[in-house]
């Protein structure tokens, strides 16, 4: 199934209860496990370097922000991501490996809809995401039903190809990473279901209907940016 090395990147802001969780059972697939901390308050770190990972401090705050250094700093072909709060299966990054793989993907996203368990989403963050992906679909015209999923594989050739074109470093770089790996048409993309479960710890999201906002904006601004390129 492991044809090539793959870097899994966790991104982490106080999340030591989910470290805890997470980090003794990743699958043996994964060759390397970098933790990006945008500085966090509680013992996170400490958890963190109880286990064979590498662990970057960055002290300025931004969700994209750590996905990026993550990323640059991952050393082989293929890079995984994954929440901190262990919400997303960590246990499914083997059967979405081998999925990529077979398929010989460039990018693929774990979509957690339709959603199973739904204790694991607030009803306004499950239809906030529904609705930013329809829209972003309609924007678009390439129906994706995960818009701003925290969970996806791609190539570190991708991510070189598409990486210095991302803005955002923060809640938007997840959607807009997507849009320019499906807008690309030298970029093979893809979904795959998994089952989400509950978070451990609190969400950072902050104000959802101002995210909603700027999120809808962002949308829309790449959707002109990438019109006028064209």
């Amino acid at each position: 199934m492991k044809q090539k090395k793959i870097s899994l990147v966790i991104p982490c802001l106080n999340e030591e209860g989910g470290l805890r969780k997470i980090l003794p059972h990743i699958p043996n697939v994964v060759d390397e496990v970098i933790i990006v901390d945008g500085n966090s308050s509680d013992n996170s770190v400490l958890v963190a370097k109880k286990y064979k990972v590498k662990v970057i401090i960055e002290k300025r705050r931004g969700y994209g922000l750590a996905l990026r250094r993550g990323f640059d700093a991952a050393k082989n072909d293929i890079i995984a991501t994954l929440d901190a709060d262990s919400t997303y299966p960590f246990d499914a990054i083997p059967k979405m490996l081998d999925y990529y793989l077979k398929n010989k993907l460039d990018f693929l996203v774990a979509c957690r809809f339709p959603l199973i368990n739904k204790k694991a989403l607030a009803i306004k963050n499950f239809f906030g995401n529904l609705f930013l992906a329809s829209i972003t679909s309609y924007i678009f015209n390439f129906q994706i039903t995960d818009i701003y999923s925290g969970m996806w594989i791609m190539s570190k050739k991708t991510w070189k190809q598409i990486g210095p074109k991302v803005r955002d470093d923060k809640w938007f770089f997840s959607a807009e990473i997507k849009i320019k790996a499906f807008t690309n048409k030298g970029i093979k993309f893809n979904e795959y279901w998994i089952e989400l479960q509950e978070r451990i710890g609190f969400t950072k999201a902050g104000n959802l209907w101002i995210h909603g906002i700027r999120i809808l904006l962002h949308t829309i601004f790449e959707k002109v940016t990438l019109s006028i390129k064209n």
